[in-house]
């Protein structure tokens, strides 16, 4: 597109393409400026930038941008495409005369919620009671997702196709149906007046008459019905980039130390800053109190305008996005596209469409420069670089349009050409997408990128917060390696109580959160895929250790499970192989991905369908591998007669494969309790042992002893094979005889339920598990 040409004051600016260009209002008159006004932010009406060769104006606040007219007309997107082919003409309200205005198509106006909840005190949801309807006979407005026609289109991929509808009253009151949030509470309606504002998606919305497609239809509410009270009034800010401001706020740690002391901060939103000091100083704490995983004692935390009260956690969720340290968080086995794309999908409205999700897989594979070659996108992860990786971790939020991004180290272990790349790759995404861009750092060789520096203090005080040259300057340092060292050996300050609790977790507030199976159907497809790029070796060990331990048990008896007195170690044999193998599929499974889920689970996917989906793709893989053990022994060896009207076949097969999905089960439920790897080693294996030991065959197993060992797979299948072939009359008279294994079809019947029992109770404690995992 080139430069742009902007007419100010009557004359002509030439705005060029390669930076970004501030607007400015000194009193009566307008300014452009190369740099920011950190100074005085107030003065800042917005930024004029690229963006895929189109010319935007990103609006820093409403109230400023409403003073602002542009080739005559108000301002009424906060992100607005400009004019191609003729000048841009800029004015305040008093002096723009009127002109012909260009043809827009109204979009959602959306700010970061309120301290309270959306609106804060100003927001008025519709109240349980409450007699008042919505107005008959007036249009029906449709809020969804921008790009699919509705009236009020919403650029958030959250946001579905028809998300809500809206009917206004006389009184310009808005009838809001469908699910959104208000005040930190999700409804399916509220009533709001001009002016309120409400979640919908990760966005905040306020009603205006400017977002609809014919605001002149619509009555102006009177001024008696929205009194203006200045003090309660909140001060919106951007459409898209959270305001960061924090109110004295403490968070107590252990030892008498505090992890946070009185912390005061306040960020505007598509600002890029840096965090730094010592480790230990509190910089991931802070970072955690951001994210709502870590409760304040004291002070506020607001994410979004000015007002009472804090920012709610439910919304810090929905709306802060986390880049953790390292690339833990990342599947090898996927291509850096797939990931992109499963991540997509997974920050995405239920009826997004496959070409939205690649368009948007796409752009951010272009901005971030994994598009070059073009066979880089479609390599495994493992074979990527490291800075290739770090940027797929960064990707993997960013195809969700975050509004405020959270970086921990993202240049720890990068040489400096590397690092200085990504540090530039985040001055573009805050700038592109205008979100405000926190980075924790050590490395302060590339700090030029970054509006402003944090400095943390030992005792997680704030020492200084500025741009990078006056906080040097201020801290009298000629350089960032001496302020380093002096901080470093500062001794710890502040005192406290034992503390730094987790905060609250939306699904403990009496949500049913916890059981959405959102994102279902992407997570079985990303686990089938997993499953399916397991090496060769891996794939052979799985099937050759089941096979192989069949061949023993053909070996063991030369009549099968033809009822006899040498039964007992064919059966052992076969159990204990579908036991061993079945725990074997999922006790590494859960802990072993605990990073790359957790980053589900923070953008809004539950437990519920990350478990179902393993469950699910693992219980495939049981159903064949029982197959292998059952044909291959059925083809050996002889099966027992018919009984209880079920085929010997059928019978050995589903026994076989419940006991296998039972200890898959355990095993997911070893993986979800076990805080590491290690861990669920050791319980695993005493798990086998106690399979193989406790199975029935090896000593009595008697009263109360024999009753609780009832819950091991390989002891319930076992017996219900023993059941079946009547085992307690074949048995020397010698040997012991076990109830568990009397004949009988509602004996039989009651231990395939038990089976079927464990199995569910396990998946349904590994839900309940990794739920606790993340939320206490």
């Amino acid at each position: 597109m080139g430069s742009l040409i902007v007419t100010l004051d009557g004359r002509d600016v030439e705005l060029p393409e390669d930076r970004v260009h501030y607007l400015m209002r000194d009193q009566d008159r307008l300014e452009i400026s190369p740099v920011p006004a950190d100074d005085e932010p107030s003065r800042q009406l917005g930024y004029f930038v690229t963006i895929l060769g189109r010319w935007f104006f990103h609006a820093d606040n409403v109230p400023a941008a409403r003073v602002l007219r542009i080739d005559g007309g108000p301002v009424t997107n906060v992100r607005q495409e400009l004019h191609d082919g003729r000048p841009t003409v800029l004015g305040l309200a008093s002096d723009v005369p009127a002109g012909p205005r260009r043809p827009r198509v109204p979009a959602a106006r959306s700010h970061p919620p309120g301290p309270a909840g959306p609106g804060g005190a100003a927001a008025r949801p519709q109240r349980p009671g409450r007699k008042e309807a919505p107005p008959r006979g007036a249009r029906r407005y449709v809020i969804g997702r921008a790009g699919t026609g509705a009236d009020i289109p919403v650029d958030d991929p959250l946001v579905r196709a028809r998300h809500a509808t809206v009917r206004i009253d006389g009184r310009g009151r808005w009838w809001i149906s469908g699910e959104l949030s208000v005040g930190g509470v999700r409804q399916l309606s509220a009533t709001l007046s001009e002016g309120d504002v409400f979640v919908i998606g990760q966005t905040v919305v306020t009603v205006s008459r400017d977002l609809l497609p014919d605001p002149a239809r619509v009555p102006t509410p009177p001024r008696a019905v929205r009194p203006v009270d200045a003090g309660a009034r909140r001060r919106p800010t951007t459409e898209t980039g959270l305001a960061i401001r924090l109110d004295r706020v403490t968070v107590h740690g252990d030892q008498g130390r505090k992890r946070l002391d009185d912390v005061s901060l306040d960020i505007a939103p598509g600002q890029v800053v840096a965090v730094v000091g010592p480790s230990g100083a509190g910089k991931s704490s802070l970072i955690k109190v951001l994210m709502g995983e870590l409760a304040e004692d004291e002070g506020t935390v607001r994410l979004g305008p000015d007002g009472g009260g804090r920012t709610h956690p439910e919304l810090r969720r929905r709306q802060v996005r986390y880049v953790p340290q390292g690339d833990e968080d990342l599947f090898p086995a996927l291509t850096a596209r797939e990931t992109l794309t499963y991540a997509a999908r997974l920050r995405s409205a239920p009826d997004t469409s496959a070409r939205e999700v690649t368009d948007r897989v796409g752009d951010v594979l272009g901005r971030l420069g994994l598009d070059q070659p073009a066979a880089l996108a479609d390599l495994p992860v493992r074979k990527l670089s490291g800075g290739q990786r770090r940027r797929v971790s960064i990707g993997l939020e960013l195809v969700g349009r975050p509004q405020l991004l959270l970086l921990d180290e993202p240049t720890s272990g990068l040489d400096p050409g590397k690092d200085r790349a990504i540090m530039a790759d985040l001055r573009a995404v805050a700038t592109t997408y205008h979100c405000t861009v926190v980075i924790v750092t050590h490395a302060t060789e590339h700090l030029g990128f970054v509006d402003r520096v944090l400095v943390v203090a030992r005792g997680g005080r704030i020492r200084d917060a500025g741009s990078p040259d006056r906080v040097l300057a201020t801290l009298g340092h000629q350089s960032w390696a001496d302020l380093m060292v002096e901080l470093d050996r500062e001794p710890p300050a502040g005192s406290g109580r034992p503390g730094g609790r987790s905060a609250p977790s939306p699904a403990r507030a009496g949500s049913p959160a916890r059981w959405r199976l959102a994102g279902l159907p992407t997570l079985l497809h990303r686990q089938l895929t997993l499953t399916r790029r397991r090496g060769w070796v891996s794939q052979a060990v799985l099937v050759g250790v089941p096979l192989l331990c069949t061949l023993l048990a053909v070996a063991a008896s030369g009549t099968g499970l033809r009822p006899g007195a040498e039964l007992g170690p064919v059966l052992a044999i076969l159990v204990t192989v579908a036991a061993l193998t079945g725990a074997s599929l999922t006790y590494p499974d859960i802990v072993a991905d605990s990073e790359k889920l957790r980053r589900d689970w923070r953008v809004g996917v539950e437990a519920l369908p990350i478990v179902l989906s393993k469950a699910i793709v693992y219980s495939g893989v049981c159903a064949v591998l029982a197959a292998v053990v059952s044909v291959v022994f059925a083809e050996l060896r002889e099966l027992p007669p018919a009984g209880y009207g079920i085929p010997p076949f059928a019978m050995l097969y589903g026994i076989v494969l419940l006991t296998m999905l039972a200890s898959m089960g355990l095993g997911m439920l070893i993986s979800a309790r076990s805080p590491t790897l290690e861990r669920a080693v050791t319980w695993s294996t005493l798990l086998a042992v106690l399979q193989v030991a406790l199975n029935g065959t090896l000593f009595e197993l008697k009263g109360f002893f024999g009753l609780v060992t009832g819950v091991l797979p390989a002891r319930l299948g076992l017996a219900a094979v023993a059941s079946y072939v009547d085992f307690n009359r074949y048995r020397r008279p010698a040997l012991f005889t076990d109830p568990f294994w009397t004949a009988g079809g509602g004996r039989f019947w009651l231990l395939t339920v038990a089976i079927t029992g464990v199995f569910l109770l396990a998946v349904l404690g590994s839900v309940r598990a990794l739920h606790r995992r993340w939320t206490r």
